[in-house]
């Protein structure tokens, strides 16, 4: 993983963890971490997390991993309640 996709990774992990009302004591004890690891995460001082950590914060964070990792640009790109949320608001916007 280059430096600035490092960079962004820990840039959307400490966004999303505020966004949903989270310190990182809290997403720590989710992810079965210490708080220390949060921190590391969020700094951009671990290169290479865990793929299950990747999955289980994408859960925790309802988003897709890809965004996490900066691969993506759209938060929810192949979310499937996403996907259904936004058929179902253009099934209205036509009658």
């Amino acid at each position: 993983m280059s430096e600035d996709n490092n960079d962004l990774m820990a840039q959307r992990i400490k966004e999303l963890r505020i966004k949903r009302g989270l310190s990182q004591e809290q997403l720590a004890e989710l992810l079965g971490l210490q708080k220390s690891a949060i921190a590391k995460y969020e700094n951009g001082r671990v290169i290479n997390i865990k793929r299950s950590t990747i999955a289980n914060m994408a859960e925790i964070f309802n988003c897709n991993p890809s965004y996490i990792m900066g691969w993506s640009d759209s938060e929810y790109e192949n979310n499937p309640v996403m996907k259904i949320l936004q058929k179902m608001i253009l099934w209205q916007m036509s009658i």
